[in-house]
C-alpha cells in the first residue's frame, strides 16, 4: 500500500502532484491512501508554509496507525520529505528499511543532509527557469505577436537509498 502526503492542501504544486499521483497509482492497481491536512476553517490569508513539523508528524502518526500497514509514501516535495524523514524517525521507523520514501523537486541543498539518501524526481528547476526567461525574452523583443507555444521538459529520477525492497 503507497500514500501520498501533503502537510499544504492549498498548494497548487501539491495538489496537481496529488492527483498525478493518484492517477498513476490507480492505473496501476494499486491501494493509494491520501494524508493531507485540511484546513477546518477555510483558509486564512496569507497562506504560510508549514513551520513546524507538528502536522506533517500528525499525518505520519495517521499513516503509521492505517491498516493494512502504508509501505510506500510519496511526499508532496522534498521539504516534506525531509519533515517525513524527521517524523518517521520519531516513531522508529527507518526509511529505506521499515518504509519507503520518494518526493520530487531533487533540491540538493535540502536533501544533501539526509539519510540514507532521498529517492527523488529532478524536476529540472533551473532549466525550467532559462525557458521561461528565454520565452518572456523572445516576446518582449518581438515587433509582432508570437504564437502560444507549449515547452515541456521531462523530469528524471534520482535513486537515492531511501525505497526499500519488499520481499513478496
Amino acid at each position: 500500500r503507497v500514500a501520498f502526503v501533503g502537510p499544504k492542501p492549498d498548494h497548487v504544486l501539491m495538489m496537481r502532484r496529488e492527483d498525478g499521483f493518484f492517477a498513476q497509482g490507480r492505473r496501476r492497481g494499486l491501494q493509494v491512501e491520501r494524508f493531507v491536512e485540511s484546513p477546518s476553517d477555510g483558509w486564512a490569508l496569507p497562506l504560510k508554509p508549514p513551520l513546524t513539523t507538528d502536522s506533517v508528524q500528525a499525518l505520519i502518526n495517521k499513516l503509521i496507525e492505517a491498516t493494512p500497514r502504508i509501505t510506500a509514501l510519496f511526499a508532496a516535495s522534498d521539504s516534506v520529505a525531509a519533515m517525513c524523514y524527521r517524523a518517521l524517525a520519531v516513531r522508529g521507523l527507518r526509511v529505506g528499511e521499515d518504509i519507503s520514501v520518494i518526493s520530487g523537486n531533487n533540491d540538493t541543498a535540502l536533501i544533501q543532509s539526509l539519510y540514507p539518501d532521498l529517492t527523488t524526481f529532478d524536476i529540472h528547476a533551473r532549466k525550467l527557469g532559462q525557458l521561461a526567461v528565454s520565452q518572456l525574452a523572445s516576446r518582449l523583443s518581438s515587433k509582432t505577436a508570437l504564437p502560444d507555444i507549449e515547452l515541456t521538459l521531462e523530469p528524471t529520477l534520482v535513486e537515492g537509498e531511501s525505497v526499500a525492497s519488499i520481499d513478496t
